[in-house]
């Protein structure tokens, strides 16, 4: 007895359609936002705050507020991790501050950062696999930026940008960060105290010296300095295997080698965040997982085993706890993935010398998660295409 279900043919015809035109206008899409990318880099992210702004915000709240999160579909709390907000102050706002939007919240603590830029809030939008965000609100961003640059001009003495007349009220005087070159409002929205960005400062002592009465005398005065920050071109998080250890401390050697002309590579690995990892460890490995760039999985027989167990709980060692979170790591990138549309652009794996022959006979590396590979021996080649184009 045959039980297949007959599937409506003007039902299928309207479904390959839609898909169709999914896929076409993907490519469309990237190619827009490649073209808006410099302009919306330039301004910052709380002029959606302003009466110009207020139409691109509302929309934003909307679509990502009315949606529940799922392997599917990502919603606020998910957009939070990729516009890098603290997953302390996401809870904050889910708990606490309920009587207002969690997205309008979410992007009012974005913008208390310095560099918050319209670009960015499109980039999260684009990771976390939110493309139809993306298109009803891009023409708005754009517009947005198109308005603040046009409105502005410059006023060399002070080096600020002062609106000119005719245009909002609200967006009284802007002016230019000397340091990113973003135009940003005088006035950023006001915030909760906890939303506000605490930049890293010390006490950093500086010595002077005076002459008085004809004699010298010295002494220290405490300066407030910013505390420099290490640039990185890409970030990536290593997992593996407790046989796999020895071969991650190789590649996060070679990835954190200072290059001619390039920023290092910032490498996480878990064991050496143990105090942070013990105290959340969820928490912590997915704030790591959605702010790195790469995820590179040290494919060896011990990490192939763990991920193809039913066991959600693998040992660790006092020398490895990293296997002990394989798992959760690997859901994690199985999300990401699916969410994606199927795309690998952030999985590379590294395969020691020794266990090449995994990847022909091992069924798990015929998922396409592990389709990008690389020899251990050739992890310089790998790292150069990172910094270089992301592949």
């Amino acid at each position: 007895m045959n039980n297949r279900i007959v599937r409506n043919p003007e039902l299928e015809a309207i479904r390959k359609t839609a898909m169709e035109k999914e896929l076409e206008e993907l490519p469309n899409l990237e190619q827009r936002i490649a073209e808006l990318q410099t302009k919306m880099s330039r301004v910052h992210a709380a002029f959606l705050f302003d009466l110009l702004g207020s139409e691109t915000l509302m929309m934003i709240c909307l679509w990502l507020s009315s949606t529940k999160s799922s392997y599917n579909s990502a919603g606020w709390e998910e957009f939070g991790i990729h516009l890098g907000i603290n997953p302390l102050l996401i809870k904050c706002i889910r708990y606490n501050f309920s009587s207002q939007d969690p997205t309008y919240n979410t992007l009012l603590a974005f913008v208390q950062h310095e560099d918050a830029t319209l670009y960015k809030i499109v980039n999260a939008l684009k990771r976390m696999g939110r493309p139809d965000v993306i298109n009803m609100t891009l023409d708005l961003m754009s517009g947005l930026a198109d308005n603040v640059m046009g409105s502005n001009t410059c006023n060399e003495e002070s080096g600020y940008f002062s609106i000119s007349s005719g245009h909002s009220d609200t967006m009284s005087d802007t002016e230019i960060s000397n340091r990113s070159n973003i135009i940003r409002p005088l006035q950023i929205p006001p915030a909760p105290f906890i939303f506000r960005e605490i930049g890293s400062q010390h006490l950093a002592s500086q010595s002077h010296t005076r002459t008085e009465d004809l004699e010298e005398e010295n002494y220290q005065t405490a300066v407030i300095r910013s505390k420099p920050m290490m640039k990185y071109t890409c970030k990536v998080l290593l997992t593996f295997a407790s046989d796999g250890f020895h071969t991650a401390q190789q590649i996060a050697t070679e990835f954190r080698k200072k290059r001619e002309n390039m920023h290092c590579i910032g490498v996480v690995i878990l064991n050496e965040h143990s105090d942070l990892v013990n105290s959340n460890p969820e928490q912590f490995i997915s704030a790591c997982f959605h702010q790195v760039d790469y995820v590179v999985p040290v494919i060896t027989d011990n990490y192939l085993k763990t991920v193809s167990t039913r066991d959600t709980m693998t040992g660790s060692s006092l020398l490895c706890m990293d296997t002990k979170y394989i798992k959760y790591i690997y859901t994690l990138m199985t999300t990401y993935y699916l969410r994606n549309g199927c795309i690998n652009d952030r999985i590379r794996c590294v395969v020691p010398d020794s266990s090449v022959h995994l990847t022909q006979r091992h069924p798990i590396m015929a998922r396409p998660l592990f389709q990008a590979w690389v020899r251990s021996s050739e992890v310089e080649q790998l790292c150069l295409r990172m910094l270089r184009s992301r592949f």
